[in-house]
């Protein structure tokens, strides 16, 4: 429910500057899922990276996205707008078909990714 207005100003640009780069808050919410994706994939791959497996290193990432949630209305009200907004949504979803796909890839041979999504 934040203003384009309050969100130029917090940034410290002007609110033109803002629609310049983002012509709606959508625009805005989409690069910061890109972002968010990108971070929690940098994440989980440390995690792998220290000993974990791919697993525990998926339910690891989706134990903080809950905790943070319920300990932050601003962050849980982010997740909430990404999850209902349609062009976020779908970067989260390729994100999550990618994560799964590595996740259990293992346990499921013979899958594939279609355009519609996995398929066995």
């Amino acid at each position: 429910e934040a203003s384009t207005k309050k969100i130029a100003k917090d940034l410290g640009i002007s609110v033109g500057n803002l629609s310049y780069h983002f012509p709606t808050k959508e625009h805005l919410l989409t690069e910061l899922t890109e972002r968010l994706c990108e971070y929690h994939l940098k994440v989980m791959e440390a995690e792998i990276d220290e000993g974990l497996t791919s697993l525990l290193a998926y339910l690891m990432e989706l134990t903080c996205m809950m905790a943070v949630c319920d300990e932050s209305e601003v962050v849980k009200d982010l997740y909430t707008s990404m999850y209902r907004s349609p062009l976020a949504l779908k970067i989260i979803r390729e994100s999550d078909t990618r994560k799964v796909m590595s996740v259990f890839a293992e346990y499921c041979p013979g899958w594939e990714r279609s355009r519609e999504g996995v398929r066995s």
